[in-house]
């Protein structure tokens, strides 16, 4: 890879960071961060060892991503995170909100409340206008990094 493609890349890089902080998603950009100082590890399977000569073992071992595979790391965790996420929320309502043959609409519940026993602060509400909102604004955002990828693939 030239310096200009890993220029061509960290700006890229650079571009979906600034989005996710005026996001406020800037805890995705921190997780992604470490996983890139932590390097691509590369742990030996049993046929490795078994195909090392005589008396070396070959030994875990990390490696850096490239500037485009830091782009591609990025991508795909807004994709896991935020796309996914997204359609996680849709089949949660499907299952909890929607109507039994039995049951009356007007006692229908209108959200779902998650809460962690590990962090008791941190509650997710789902509920049933705004979730169909962010599930289009998802598919759309995933359709944008997909593009994204095709692009980054063919090498530009």
């Amino acid at each position: 890879m030239t310096v200009k493609e890993d220029e061509y890349y960290d700006g890229l890089y650079q571009i979906l960071v600034n989005i996710l902080h005026h996001e406020q998603l800037s805890w995705i950009v921190h997780d992604v961060t470490e996983q890139i100082v932590m390097g691509k590890v590369k742990i030996p399977t049993p046929e490795e060892k078994k195909k090392a000569p005589r008396g070396k073992v070959p030994g875990t071992y990390s490696t850096s991503y490239t500037a485009k595979e830091r782009v591609q790391l990025l991508i795909d965790s807004i994709r896991y995170i935020v796309v996914n996420n997204a359609s996680i929320e849709k089949e949660v309502l499907l299952f909890y909100l929607e109507p039994d043959a039995g049951s009356q609409t007007q006692k229908r519940p209108q959200s779902v409340v998650f809460s962690s026993q590990v962090e008791p602060e941190d509650v997710v509400v789902i509920d049933r206008q705004q979730s169909p909102l962010r599930y289009a604004r998802a598919q759309k955002l995933g359709m944008v990094l997909n593009r994204l990828q095709e692009l980054l693939n063919d090498g530009h």
